[in-house]
């Protein structure tokens, strides 16, 4: 639950660095909470969005797909269905796969599976997953593998 807060508040800084904020609708369940402006800012980026009930649901805990998602549109990386799936636990119906499919397609060290070939995509998301994916995805894997690799060195 708090890390998906967490997740959030890293990418909405890396976010004012390189765009700014666009105001745009708010979902009903953010509006006067303290993360209000990294929400408003990361959907007018559209990097988040609203889903079938206008809700952001910040307390939810954030999945591994979830992430990859907000990865793949941070970069600006589309996703592509009619690739090849890169885990044997995705398939092309998944709601996911085309984002998780661009992701190790276009960097296959942003996004891991496990030993066994599986993402596991439902999962939550660790903090030391979330953490190395946003090192990878700004450019500083060789820096966090100087210090250590993962997980220490992230």
């Amino acid at each position: 639950m708090v890390i998906k807060i967490q997740v959030k508040i890293i990418c909405i800084i890396c976010m004012f660095f390189t765009f700014g904020c666009v105001c745009s609708a708010m979902p009903a369940d953010v509006i006067d909470t303290p993360y209000e402006d990294a929400v408003e800012a990361l959907s007018a980026l559209k990097i988040i969005q609203n889903n079938n009930d206008n809700l952001f649901k910040p307390y939810d805990m954030m999945t591994r797909a979830e992430f990859t998602v907000l990865i793949a549109r941070m970069l600006g990386i589309p996703g592509i269905k009619e690739t090849e799936n890169s885990f044997r636990d995705i398939d092309d119906s998944y709601w996911a796969a085309g984002e998780i499919n661009s992701m190790v397609k276009y960097n296959n060290r942003i996004i891991n599976g496990f030993e066994d070939g599986r993402f596991i995509p439902d999962a939550s998301i660790t903090y030391d997953q979330a953490v190395k994916m946003l090192v990878c995805a700004l450019g500083y894997e060789s820096y966090a593998q100087q210090k250590g690799g993962y997980p220490m060195g992230y």
